[in-house]
Parts: structure tokens; C-alpha cells; sequence
């Protein structure tokens, strides 16, 4: 296919060569899954990306949107615009053949509706979003690689972030959290590794919109379980004694700010 607009149904796979590409995905029922199988040579494919349901129904209108086959290169889903869906779930994987992505980006993605995203990606991914005031979720336990989100735009609700079930310690996690202290945000990492992760506009402090980290389930107790450590304006959160654990940088976030309340223990 060349460049151009591809209209395609819930049960039909996209199959487009490399260039700047439009693709609807309207008239969806919820709970169906769209693959797009994107075969493309190294390099990077940049396209839009419109997913609309046919109508709301009134429950979850959910969604999966399955990313696959690029041959080693890179998927840019640019302006990416969601109608009338309430949870979407992003699998990216390699495909029958093992060609793999070498990372995915999401850029500028308005969702008024959507309230939870859910990542399951074997590769680097990035999301961004610009409108999504509905926004209550971000599940990436199934992110295995680099992860990057960006909930700055998402200014009218807090956020959940959920992390770590799945990570490897190598991995590097970037989360922006929503810059107001109108609201706030959690980080909640899983029992396994949590990796190398930065979270930028985390809000210190003990008042009600002050963001958490949420370590329950590492069965720690109390600050006195962690190591907080400054350099550079920066705070590196590690748990005491636990080298499996990783570490969480909050970036221009002093320690001397950090109190209980910024951490749910178990």
C-alpha cells in the first residue's frame, strides 16, 4: 500500500509499506482486538491512527490493538485518537516469523473516554498523552523493555501507574506524571524487579494531592526501610538491603521534601 488512508474493520490486518500513513479503525464493537502488521525494513514508519467504537454501550468498551513485524524497525503512531473507548490494551510483539520492533511510539494520543491503558510490549515503547481527562490507569506490568509515559496532559484526574511485574533490572522506565498538584498520582511497582526508573513532577509533601509510591508489595514498612539519596536536586529511592530491587529516581525532588505519605506501605 502507499501513503494514504487505509479503512479497515475490527477483524482485518493492516499490511503498509513505509511512508506517512493514515489508518481509521472505525465501527468497532468492544471487546474485539485490530492487528496491524507492519512490515517495514529498518528505519522508522510514522503514521496516524484513528480508533473509533461504533457505539458507547454503557459498560467498558474495550479495546486491544495488536502491534506486529517490523523487521527491526521502529513504529511512530502519531495523533492517535480514540472515540467512545473506555480501556484500551496495546500488545506489541514479535510476529510468527520472530521479525521484532525495535521500539514504539505513541505520540499525542486524546482519549476523553479511555480510563484504563493496559501495555503488554516485548519491545522499547513510549506513550504520550495530550488529552485524556478520563485517565485513571496505566497498567505496564507487562512492559518487559524500555518504557516511557508521559500522563502530563491527563490534568483533571489522578493517575495509577502500575509497574514492575515483569520488568528486568536493565530496564529504563521515564514517567512524567501529571505536572498540577491538583491531583494526585501513584506509582505502584510489583513484587519483582522495579529496574532504572524516573519519575519527573512528582509532588512532595503531605497534602491530599501529593503523589505516592506505592512499595506494599515489597513488604516494606516505614521510610526507615528505604535509602534516600540526593544529588544533583534529584532523589534516589532504593529499599535497604534489597539489590533486586532497582531504583526510582524523582527528578528535582529533594529529600528533605519526602515524607511517609508520599509512600503506601504494606
Amino acid at each position: 500500500m502507499t501513503s494514504g488512508t487505509l479503512q479497515i474493520d475490527a477483524t482485518q490486518a493492516a499490511t503498509f509499506a513505509t511512508g506517512s500513513d493514515t489508518i481509521a479503525v472505525t465501527n468497532l464493537q468492544a471487546g474485539v482486538s485490530v492487528t496491524i502488521n507492519q512490515d517495514i525494513a529498518a528505519g522508522t514508519n510514522d503514521y496516524l491512527l484513528t480508533l473509533a467504537l461504533e457505539t458507547a454501550t454503557g459498560d467498558e468498551d474495550a479495546l486491544t490493538v495488536n502491534l506486529t513485524e517490523a523487521d527491526g524497525g521502529n513504529q511512530a503512531i502519531n495523533d492517535v485518537t480514540m472515540t467512545a473507548i473506555e480501556a484500551l490494551t496495546l500488545n506489541v510483539t514479535a510476529d510468527t516469523s520472530n521479525d521484532t520492533i525495535d521500539t514504539v511510539t505513541l505520540s499525542d494520543l486524546s482519549a476523553d473516554d479511555l480510563e484504563t491503558l493496559t501495555i503488554v510490549s516485548e519491545e522499547d515503547i513510549a506513550v504520550v498523552f495530550t488529552e485524556s481527562d478520563a485517565l485513571k490507569t496505566v497498567d505496564a506490568t507487562g512492559a518487559v523493555r524500555g518504557l516511557d509515559i508521559d500522563i502530563s496532559g491527563s490534568d483533571d484526574t489522578g493517575v495509577t501507574v502500575l509497574l514492575g511485574d515483569a520488568a528486568v533490572i536493565t530496564a529504563v522506565i521515564d514517567i512524567n506524571l501529571v505536572s498540577t498538584d491538583l491531583v494526585a498520582d501513584v506509582i505502584k511497582v510489583g513484587a519483582n524487579k522495579v529496574g532504572a526508573v524516573t519519575i519527573t513532577d512528582f509532588t512532595a509533601g503531605n497534602s491530599v494531592t501529593a503523589d505516592k509510591i506505592d512499595l506494599s508489595a515489597y513488604g516494606v514498612t516505614g521510610l526507615s526501610d528505604l535509602s534516600l539519596t540526593e544529588a544533583g536536586g534529584d532523589t534516589t529511592v532504593e529499599i535497604t538491603g534489597d539489590a533486586n530491587f532497582g531504583s526510582i529516581v524523582l527528578d528535582t525532588v529533594a529529600v528533605a521534601t519526602l515524607v511517609s505519605d508520599n509512600f503506601i506501605f504494606a
